[in-house]
């Protein structure tokens, strides 16, 4: 006797004249003549004891297809494979960086594939594990779209690729098939909804973040600590944290404009020629950082502690409103100040208003004091405290390498490197910086910074202090800018200008003027400057 299958005859499905039911059932499925010829879909006939059955074959691999039977409609066997198991267009993940479309059956995939979209069917809920380790052996990871079958056995491998595909580092979008029990039956239902349905769904799969193994992450969370989909999870809460920090305010109110609303963590680079008070301005932001309760922490390669007490208590005094009587930097070191009464009245008074600076400023001078040493006190400092002090170098060009090997280039870029690592840990880090003797008489810019490349990069501000004079006098042939220097260093109250050559997060280019006196070591802000 003949088995079922002896007698299988194969042609064409579009180049049929003679199976019309073959043509009708794909009709009636909403697969298109076109579809059934990309796909080679085929009729085929099988001689049997109970008569011929006429199905539909799809070839779904190198000598693998599957076959339903349609007629006789009762047909006691539904499909037939063929081949080993292989699944239905799987070789389209090769081409493809779209999202993919999973199906159980083939002709759910068909419906989707002639909508101009991948699609590749597992051939049943049973090989859903074949398919994930064939993707991995693959090693792919596409952005799957799950749209098996809306029973109870379909839901079931839904879930079943989710959590395998989490593992694999997979991501899955799983539309919902409510009201039909697979996609071709959608198709079915209403083609036009189904065009839109699918459009819309590969809209929404393309949204889907990447998603890690959990080796991956574990390796992530060990080389970048903080991806920025774990930072936006979080973010509202780090701004109010950053909003409950008021910035400390410099004494200054178009600088702390400038410059964000007042101090905060960060390289703050402040560069100026000679004789315009680099030192005296940031001694007296940080007596005011001081006044408001902050702790600083002042580092100075050329001035004593009873050279910085002398100057803050002069400017002190200066400021006041009892500042009437004239009160030097060289009155209090040369003890002038015990010979002339209203001097040595002017003397106590400062100092009576100096508490709450005296409590906040620390002093620190050591000519071999490297960069790792001041990071070092820093460092255990916020240890013991749990705070993060402000700290001021005098200046940048005079700090120590900590290898005599090192260029002065090398030096300063260690130097920077060592103060980015103190602002990520919270520290506001003010540092003054000498100039290259070219730019004297013109005005200055961030290459005039010396060693400007490091500065210029790791700076999250930088200010320059200059003679206002450099901003409006005449400029000669030579592009140079005629003021006689000597005269402006030399008059009682100097006019400055401070530009902001670098925001990082802000405007650049405010420039404000101010009045320094030098015999009172006081700077005054007279507003913004305009040409």
């Amino acid at each position: 006797m003949e088995t079922l299958y002896d007698l299988i005859k194969v042609t064409t499905i579009i180049k049929s004249d003679n199976h019309k039911k073959a043509l009708d059932y794909i009709e009636k499925r909403h697969i298109s003549l076109e579809t059934a010829e990309r796909f080679n879909l085929e009729w085929s006939v099988t001689d049997s004891v109970c008569g011929e059955i006429v199905g539909v074959t799809i070839p779904t691999g190198n000598g693998s297809s599957i076959t339903r039977y349609i007629d006789p409609p009762d047909s006691w066997q539904r499909y037939i494979k063929v081949g080993c198991n292989q699944f239905f267009n799987y070789s389209a993940l090769n081409g493809t960086s779209e999202p993919v479309f999973i199906t159980e059956g083939e002709f759910d995939a068909l419906s989707i594939l002639q909508e101009k979209k991948t699609a590749i069917a597992l051939g049943g809920v049973s090989n859903v594990d074949s398919f994930m380790d064939q993707l991995k052996r693959d090693g792919l990871r596409p952005t799957l779209v799950l749209v098996l079958d809306s029973d109870t056995a379909g839901r079931e491998a839904t879930k079943k690729i989710q959590e395998k595909a989490k593992l694999m580092g997979i991501s899955c979008f799983s539309p919902s098939l409510e009201g039909v029990k697979d996609v071709n039956e959608l198709l079915c239902k209403d083609p036009i909804d189904f065009e839109k349905k699918i459009s819309k769904w590969l809209s929404e799969a393309k949204k889907l973040e990447a998603v890690l193994t959990p080796e991956e992450e574990t390796v992530w969370k060990q080389y970048f600590p903080c991806r920025m989909d774990q930072l936006s999870a979080d973010f509202d809460n780090i701004i109010r944290e950053t909003m409950a920090k008021p910035r400390i305010q410099t004494g200054f109110d178009c600088l702390d404009q400038a410059i964000g609303g007042g101090v905060r963590e960060g390289i703050y680079v402040l560069g100026g020629a000679p004789s315009t008070g680099k030192t005296t301005f940031c001694l007296q932001v940080a007596s005011s950082l001081a006044k408001q309760g902050q702790d600083v922490f002042l580092f100075s390669y050329e001035m004593t502690a009873a050279e910085i007490q002398a100057k803050n208590i002069v400017r002190e005094y200066c400021s006041s409103p009892k500042g009437r009587v004239q009160l030097t930097t060289n009155d209090v070191l040369r003890g002038e100040i015990f010979k002339d009464q209203a001097k040595e009245k002017a003397y106590r008074y400062s100092i009576s208003q100096m508490k709450c600076i005296n409590e906040h400023l620390f002093f620190y001078s050591d000519d071999n004091m490297t960069i790792k040493v001041i990071k070092d006190k820093v460092q255990q400092y916020i240890n013991t405290f749990h705070r993060t002090p402000v700290i001021v170098i005098d200046y940048l060009q005079m700090v120590p390498p900590t290898s005599e090997r090192l260029t002065d280039k090398q030096n300063i870029d260690n130097i920077m490197l060592s103060l980015r690592q103190l602002k990520n840990m919270g520290v506001p880090c003010f540092v003054i910086s000498s100039l290259s003797r070219v730019s004297y008489d013109s005005p200055i810019g961030l290459s005039s910074f010396k060693e400007s490349g490091s500065i210029e990069f790791s700076a999250d501000i930088a200010l320059a202090l200059d003679f206002e004079a450099m901003y409006t006098a005449q400029i000669n042939a030579k592009g140079k800018v005629e003021i006689d220097l000597n005269h402006e260093r030399s008059v009682p109250v100097r006019s400055l200008l401070l530009t902001v050559l670098k925001n990082r997060l802000g405007q650049a280019g405010t420039q404000i003027s101010f009045d320094f006196t030098p015999a009172g070591n006081l700077f005054q802000e007279r507003g913004l400057f305009t040409r």
